[in-house]
């Protein structure tokens, strides 16, 4: 072919007489086509038809150039230029945009004289973005919507006519609803369908569809009296049942159907009596009665087919349609049935019904069945939940039909954080194009603008977990208006980048009605704005939100609301503040972090109008919050309900400088009313650090600072492991005349341990260290280590002996040369290369 395009001129060569030429063009620039196609034609072409995917076409001084020089004999001429996304240099907002990208054919003297005018139609609803045609439409195929349509201005009459050739209409449902009496310019209409074809973007509740105002409109615009077929086609998708019946009634020589089996068991089947062909679809076929587990969990029983269904369905449908001629169930993902299931076919359809079958298996290329093959849909969907997304579709996608439909049916969860750029590149430029519609959980980190230029959010339209980290202001700007593109979103988490912390506040207020779970990470003082409500809100964790407001926001905006995670911010500005509300909220659960505001103002704004929490966590600094009286009052007068209470406040040692002061601020929550709800408290003070810190028991945290041995502590009950949540311990060296004060194996959880020396040079060393520190930590348990300073022992990688855990490993290189005495100490040498996988020097 390569040879013939180099060895001939033209086409005149090779069909000397042709006079009519159709093409379809994809990837072929319009500068490429003209050279290698367009001027290599017979000149004396009566008729050309393209059809093309590329908005280069769309440009009629281009065609003029062209058909003008060329083709003198051409009388008719016909283009179609289908796009599934708009280019973004390319403005359709109005239809006057529009007459501006069409003015180049329909202004042009050229096409005038021939009648050559052209059309773009746009909705952004539709999965065709944009069609660019000329008049009238050549093919008998057409996809459009009923609504929201933007075209370029041409006369009634143009419009009107434009599409007799029409004979298989394609119409796309969708949720935004603008009523035709609206549109001036509608002007369609499609008088010779006989094939129409319903095509479903809904994603809210289809019974909220306005199916009666819908149907009027589609019956001024189609013809329904030609209809021979009505074809629903998609099994996972939803429709409006009230619609498809209205149109059964209305569809006088309806003679074929195809829908969903889920959509057919909701129809008046009364209105379809004279039906010869009924067409079926599932989505997948189940040999096991009832079906598996999982397969119940992704689908609906309505989307299974199983052999008690064949049965019941033959039966009815030869009872229900006298004239039914043909029943046709269509399985997505099945590519064979094995002899067992074709032997139970034959027994079981009784020979005086007769019944003619056939099992038709399309696109199987493969010339044998592995062993593989037959395990049921249920068995490889349980197979599939533990592989990597990747590794699935790599390994299954593209071997035959059934694997790809069963791939496509189920619901992926893709996790790109921390991945390479191969398998990035394979998610962007493979997986996402076929399956974006099945990922409904996304994890990725804003990095290379992959979320402006590479991922397309819109087309992830089953979305329902999003978790974006180190989010950029610009990404965020960009994002932030997609979010009410996913109505079934239930679960977001926006972490935000450190490029954000000069900026003073952070303004939200996009409307998101499905969101149950909202994480908003942003280190700034954010204000929610709008007159939306997120009345499906139940967990929300946000940062810096004014203090004064919170109350008014929560009522506002998150009536629902039952836990509430909250840093606050208490820098005052009048014209940002909500309107104060006095009324009471049923919020359950309040953890307030890192907290900087006076008690007496969280108390008076916050907490005295939450009547029904039952749950309190707060980590707060000042003295102000180690007052047990404080809280009994407050807890015992505000909340009848609450059944924990968490506190962690750390304040400066000279608040409660001595013994003495720090026993009896202890003794404040040493009452009754702590003891009968078993909420007990600890004072934990060493002299390396100048803050002391009281905590509910068990410690909150999972980390800890601590000096071996003058680590004081002061607790309300004995009997408890203050530390068990902790899995990582800072532990301080130093000389003390002190002995050991921690309780004996009160770390014994900690995972990873950090030791930092402040031991001075020269400085005699405890003989004893290592064995008071195991008297701590349960060196079995340990999984890294990190030595932070330079005087430490030289036998301090003894310990390797006694942790069998341990991967991670961070030291100087002086402490690395000292420990392992200039790398010659053989055992100690061994013992790291046997247990250590990750060794950092600093």
């Amino acid at each position: 072919m390569v040879l013939s395009l180099n060895t001939i001129d033209d086409f005149t060569t090779l069909v000397p007489h042709l006079i009519y030429f159709r093409a379809k063009l994809a990837e072929i620039s319009f500068t490429v086509a003209t050279k290698i196609l367009f001027l290599r034609l017979p000149s004396n072409l009566r008729e050309l038809s393209l059809s093309t995917w590329s908005i280069e076409y769309a440009n009629g001084d281009l065609w003029k150039t062209v058909l003008s020089s060329k083709f003198s004999h051409l009388k008719h001429f016909h283009l179609i230029i289908s796009l599934d996304q708009i280019p973004h240099n390319y403005v359709t907002a109005s239809h006057a945009d529009l007459d501006n990208i069409v003015k180049s054919f329909n202004q042009s003297k050229y096409f005038l004289d021939h009648h050559w005018n052209v059309l773009i139609n746009v909705n952004e609803h539709d999965r065709l973005k944009l069609v660019l045609h000329t008049v009238p439409y050549p093919i008998e195929n057409f996809q459009t919507t009923l609504y929201d349509i933007r075209r370029c201005t041409s006369s009634p009459l143009t419009i009107k006519s434009a599409y007799r050739y029409v004979s298989k209409l394609n119409l796309v449902l969708h949720n935004d609803l603008a009523s035709l009496s609206n549109d001036n310019n509608e002007y369609r209409y499609f008088s010779n369908v006989e094939q129409f074809s319903l095509y479903s973007n809904l994603m809210n509740d289809c019974r909220q569809f306005q199916s009666i105002e819908y149907f009027k409109n589609l019956k001024n615009i189609v013809n329904l009296s030609n209809i021979t077929l009505l074809n629903c086609p998609e099994d996972t998708r939803q429709y409006p049942i009230e619609l498809i019946n209205l149109l059964l009634n209305h569809i006088p020589k309806l003679k074929s159907l195809i829908v969903p089996y889920r959509l057919y068991t909701c129809l008046k089947t009364q209105s379809i009596y004279n039906l010869k062909s009924l067409t079926l679809i599932f989505t997948i076929y189940s040999s096991i009665s009832p079906p598996a587990t999982r397969m119940r969990h992704l689908l609906t029983s309505h989307q299974i087919l199983t052999n008690e269904l064949i049965l019941e369905l033959i039966q009815t449908s030869l009872s229900l349609y006298s004239e039914l001629q043909t029943l046709t169930l269509i399985v997505r993902d099945l590519d064979s049935f094995d002899n067992q299931f074709s032997e139970w076919l034959k027994t079981k359809i009784l020979i005086e019904k007769n019944i003619l079958y056939d099992l038709l298996i399309m696109f199987i290329n493969q010339t044998h069945i592995t062993k593989f093959d037959i395990l049921p849909n249920e068995i490889l969907l349980e197979i599939f939940e533990y592989l990597p997304t990747v590794n699935i579709f790599e390994t299954f996608f593209y071997l035959n039909q059934r694997y790809n439909r069963l791939l496509l049916s189920i619901r992926l969860r893709i996790d790109l954080l921390n991945i390479s750029k191969q398998i990035f590149d394979y998610y962007n430029y493979f997986l996402f194009p076929i399956a974006s519609q099945c990922i409904i959980s996304l994890r990725c980190e804003d990095i290379f603008d992959r979320l402006i230029h590479h991922i397309h959010l819109s087309n992830f339209i089953s979305l329902e977990y999003l978790t974006i980290t180190n989010i950029k202001k610009t990404t965020l700007q960009y994002i932030i208006p997609h979010l009410k593109k996913f109505p079934n979103l239930i679960y977001l988490n926006l972490q935000i980048s450190n490029e954000l912390i000069n900026n003073n506040e952070l303004y939200f207020e996009e409307s998101m009605p499905s969101i149950e779970k909202c994480i908003l990470n942003f280190n700034k003082r954010i204000i929610i704005e709008g007159d939306h409500c997120y009345s499906n809100l139940k967990y929300l964790t946000i940062n810096q939100y004014h203090i004064n407001d919170l109350l008014s926001f929560l009522h506002i905006y998150t009536p629902q609301l039952h836990h509430l995670t909250i840093t606050l911010n208490d820098d005052y500005n009048s014209i940002k503040l909500l309107p104060k509300i006095e009324n009471k909220h049923n919020l359950e659960t309040l953890i307030i972090k890192e907290c900087r505001i006076p008690f007496d103002r969280i108390e008076q704004l916050i907490l005295i109008s939450l009547p029904y929490l039952k749950r309190l966590h707060i980590n707060a600094i000042g003295i102000g919050y180690a007052d047990g009286k404080q809280w009994e009052r407050l807890l015992s007068t505000y909340f009848p309900c609450l059944i924990k209470f968490i506190l962690h406040t750390t304040f400066p040692d000279i608040d409660a400088s001595t013994p003495n002061l720090r026993t009896q601020l202890l003794k404040t929550f040493e009452t009754k009313y702590f003891l009968s709800h078993d909420w007990y408290f600890a004072f934990l003070h060493h002299p390396s650090s100048p803050m002391i810190d009281l905590f509910s028991l068990p410690l909150p945290s999972n980390k800890i600072d601590v000096s071996l041995y003058d680590t004081y502590i002061e607790k309300t009950i004995n009997n408890i492991n203050i530390f068990e949540n902790v899995n990582e311990l800072t532990l301080y060296l130093r000389n003390s005349n002190e002995n050991l004060k921690l309780p004996q194996s009160c770390f014994s959880n900690v995972k990873n341990l950090i030791l930092i020396s402040r031991f001075q040079h020269n400085e005699r060393l405890p003989r004893m260290l290592l064995v008071d520190i195991s008297h701590l930590v349960r060196f079995s348990n340990l999984e890294s280590i990190e030595f932070i300073e330079n005087n430490f022992p030289s036998s301090m990688l003894i310990l390797l002996d006694y942790t069998t855990k341990l991967k991670s490993l961070s030291m100087s290189f002086f402490n690395l040369i000292q420990m392992t005495k200039t790398l010659s100490d053989q055992h100690v040498c061994q013992q790291l290369t046997k247990l250590i996988k990750h060794l950092k020097i600093t």
